[in-house]
This record gives C-alpha cells, sequence and structure tokens, in this order.
C-alpha cells in the first residue's frame, strides 16, 4: 500500500473515529480532503481540507473549510448516486496512487469503497459533493408561498387545480378539506397560522403511508395548498430555519419556520411569522405550533 493511500486511510478513520451519527456519508478524494454528510440532527454537508502540512507534497492545501445544510431532495440526489456505484468497489483496494474512498455508515452497518486514480464514479460522486457543499450555510431558498403558484397534482395527484387564488374557496378555517379520497392523506383541516400564539398547537390531521423521506415535500403541499394559510392578501416568504428531531420519542420530527407575509390597509404591511410543523411518524398525525416571534 503506498504512503499517499496510508495517509488518506489514517485521516479518513481520524474523521469516522470522532463522528458519531445515525447515518454517515465519508468521502476521502485523492487528495486528502474529506466530505462528510449527516443527516441528524439536520441533513448537512463538512467538506474539511487537507493543509499543506500533512499532505504529501508538502505544499498541496485543499483551501477553506466550509459547510451547509442539505435538502431532502439533495440528499435523495447524492443517494441515488451512490446506488449506482457497482458492489464489485467495495473493499478492493487498487495499488495505484491517488486512491479515492467513500464510507457509509447507519446503525451498525457500514460499506467501503475504494476507486482508483482519475475513476468516473469517484469523479460524480466528487462534482456533487463539492456542489453540494458550496452553497452559504444559512441559504436556505424562499418556500415561494402565494396566491399565483397553488400546487397542481402535488404528492401523487392528490388533487388537480388549474388556476385560482383559493384550491378551498367553500372551507372555512378550521374546517375538513376535500382530498376527493386520497391515498395519501386521511382528514386535514386548515389552520391560519398568521394568528397561532406561541405555545398554541394545533392539530392539522394525518397522513396514511411511512414515508418519512417525503416530510419536506408534504411541508410544501400543507403550504402552497393553503392548507396552512399563511398569509392574508398577497404572499408569504418562508423558509426552513432548523429541522429537529425529538430526543425523547425519535418518532416526531419538526420543522422550525421562519418568515414574514404581507397584507394591505391604506399601505403594504408585514407581520412576522414563527411556527413549526411536527410530524409524529408513529401515528402518523401532523400538527402546526406557534413559536415566540
Amino acid at each position: 500500500m503506498s504512503f499517499l493511500l496510508k495517509s488518506n486511510l489514517i485521516i479518513l478513520l481520524f474523521f469516522i473515529s470522532n463522528t458519531v451519527f445515525a447515518k454517515t456519508f465519508q468521502f476521502l478524494d485523492g487528495n486528502g480532503n474529506v466530505y462528510t454528510v449527516t443527516v441528524q440532527p439536520r441533513i448537512e454537508i463538512i467538506y474539511e481540507p487537507i493543509t499543506a502540512e500533512h499532505s504529501s507534497s508538502g505544499y498541496y492545501s485543499g483551501g477553506k473549510r466550509r459547510s451547509s445544510f442539505l435538502s431532502e431532495r439533495e440528499l435523495h440526489t447524492l443517494d441515488s448516486l451512490i446506488d449506482k456505484i457497482p458492489n464489485s468497489y467495495l473493499k478492493k483496494i487498487p495499488k495505484n496512487k491517488g486512491v479515492s474512498t467513500l464510507v457509509l455508515r447507519g446503525g451498525s452497518k457500514e460499506l467501503v469503497y475504494f476507486f482508483p486514480y482519475g475513476d468516473e464514479n469517484a469523479k460524480e460522486v466528487l462534482e456533487l459533493l463539492d456542489k453540494l457543499s458550496v452553497k452559504q450555510k444559512n441559504q436556505i431558498e424562499d418556500l415561494g408561498v402565494n396566491m399565483s403558484r397553488v400546487p397542481s397534482q402535488l404528492i401523487g395527484r392528490v388533487f388537480e387545480i388549474d388556476s385560482g387564488e383559493n384550491p378551498f374557496p367553500n372551507t372555512v378555517v378550521d374546517g375538513i378539506v376535500d382530498l376527493k379520497n386520497s391515498d395519501l392523506f386521511g382528514e386535514l383541516r386548515r389552520i391560519d397560522v398568521t394568528v397561532l400564539e406561541d405555545g398554541q398547537m394545533k392539530r392539522v390531521g394525518t397522513y396514511k403511508k411511512d414515508i418519512p423521506e417525503m416530510e419536506e415535500e408534504i411541508l410544501t403541499f400543507l403550504l402552497k395548498s393553503q392548507i396552512l394559510i399563511t398569509f392574508i392578501h398577497t404572499n408569504s416568504v418562508l423558509s426552513i430555519k432548523d429541522v429537529i428531531f425529538d430526543s425523547e420519542d425519535s418518532s416526531i420530527v419538526v420543522y422550525k419556520l421562519e418568515g414574514n407575509h404581507f397584507y394591505y390597509t391604506n399601505k403594504k404591511n408585514t407581520k412576522k411569522l414563527n411556527f413549526s410543523i411536527i410530524f409524529k411518524t408513529r401515528t402518523k398525525e401532523i400538527f402546526v405550533k406557534g413559536n415566540k416571534l
């Protein structure tokens, strides 16, 4: 085994031994830079560059450390790319220099892939990780909730709407929403989030399937369909600020959202929004809770 490969493995084992997560992706490129993706308490990617002091040449540096948060969709893209890697890469250590290593850890399971220098599979993984890690950590896209962007055929054709400001014009606040015998949702109620007080919690309804990977899509659906009402007149600007897994009950996942909604009197007014959408995966219930402004 070459000196560079031994050095890279030592560096990788250092990061693994000092990181304890339910699920972890770690990729060590041929230069010794390490990308780590963790999924709790929130999906995050961290890039740890090798320093000139620790590089085999004595002068190469991987640049600056950086990190960013990832969405469920971005994690799914990474998962899908890794799933395509042939099993022949598992624990077969190439003899050439510039070997890249990918370690997947989940619970008690661990998979280790080794890639020879210049390998196309390693190149694809590295390009995606590099792209995901470049985002600023707090660069979270506006969820785009407004009266002109009503979802159509969201989440398995729950319902279809071609146009209109309100998909449920005849459904009052706290009233039951007609989802046309949806295969995904049970009973849902419309909740006016703009008037929720700090600590006030309301039950939105239920969903029918074990789909924890779709929580963010369900959240987006509830907001854009105006089942959760987040504005009075024109629109709201919202972003997911944190995702929290309950330390006492792992079946509870809390999405904390912040932003503003806009309405008009004699002038344009702005009101802050701060609330959480709570998924209880054991009972398949959805709640919304007001947070302190």
